[in-house]
């Protein structure tokens, strides 16, 4: 697969995240007067949150990328994977619950924002890196797969949609 369909192949789960996310309901807004809540204000703003995204997002491919370079031995990834994934996705929930503050109209904004940000980076890697373990190991290429898609854990309705037992695993069902 040349370079331009791998980066299509690994960007379409990303934008079907971003596009198909909805929230719930609108967050307090602070009149401003207190620092504390002009504070929390920040902590849940679209954009702030939406940067937080796709920073992670971008930290957790640095991660990734630096794991996958010297190709260790699937045995040997597997719990450095394991532990990259948990690590990513108490991180993402974290900001979930900042995320889920929102409606759906702002919850999909941040989608579209997270999504530009993140637009246009380099993931071939990943495509290469997936399908030399696939033949090895395909738990790996999977789990090299999952982690493409982890910012789902920050839009819990989606995760929900696409991922239920892990919303329940996570106690995010209702």
């Amino acid at each position: 697969m040349n370079g331009l369909k791998m980066r299509v192949f690994l960007l379409c789960p990303i934008m079907f995240l971003m596009i198909s996310c909805g929230g719930q309901e609108e967050g307090n807004v602070s009149d401003g007067t207190d620092a504390e809540a002009l504070e929390a204000d920040r902590s849940t703003d679209p954009d702030q949150l939406a940067g937080e995204i796709a920073d992670n997002y971008l930290a957790c491919m640095d991660e990734l990328e630096t794991l996958l370079a010297d190709r260790p031995e699937p045995e040997a990834l597997k719990p450095l994977l394991s532990e990259l994934t948990e690590r990513y996705i108490d991180i993402f929930v974290g900001i979930g619950y900042r995320v889920d503050t929102h409606d759906s109209t702002a919850v999909d904004g941040i989608g579209r924002s997270v999504m530009s940000r993140i637009y246009g980076i380099d993931i071939d890697w990943m495509g290469e890196a997936s399908s030399y373990y696939h033949p090895l190991d395909t738990e790996v290429s999977a789990m090299i797969g999952e982690l493409n898609i982890i910012t789902q854990y920050a839009f819990f309705e989606l995760l929900e949609r696409q991922r239920p037992s892990e919303a329940e695993r996570l106690g995010l069902v209702d």
